[in-house]
């Protein structure tokens, strides 16, 4: 109805007061003819580690770029003006249940749409690599 997607954008508006997105670009360093795809995303530090998820606003399939960072891990990370490269992995089940109520005080939006989802969303761990 209108007024659940009203209250959505109110929640999300207030979720992300003063939050900075990462800047992933996506390439596929495996492939000749290298396609970069850069994308902006939420997320969280765990020690050296960025911390993303893979939530497709609770959509019923993964997002295209862990699909691609699936397929070819390597990525660079953009936060502001400071860029380096990292190696994308899926957090194991016991980081996943550690992260988990961090991303969703970060964005509680996130427990939603998990709760009215029929996957599991991806917490995926971007750590740097040599470059």
């Amino acid at each position: 109805s209108g007024q659940f997607t009203a209250d959505l954008c109110s929640d999300l508006r207030s979720s992300l007061v003063g939050f900075r997105p990462v800047t992933i670009s996506v390439s596929a360093e495996s492939n000749p003819i290298t396609l970069q795809r850069a994308v902006a995303l939420i997320f969280i530090r765990d020690g050296d580690a960025i911390v993303v998820v893979g939530s497709s606003a609770g959509l019923p399939r993964d997002p295209i770029w862990w699909l691609n960072l699936q397929h070819d891990p390597r990525a660079w990370v953009q936060i502001g003006t400071d860029r380096w490269p990292v190696a994308a992995r899926k957090a194991t089940p016991a980081e996943r249940e550690r992260l988990w109520p961090d991303v969703t005080k970060l964005l509680p939006l996130w427990a939603h749409f998990q709760a009215h989802s029929s996957r599991e969303f991806p917490v995926i761990l971007l750590e740097r690599r040599p470059g």
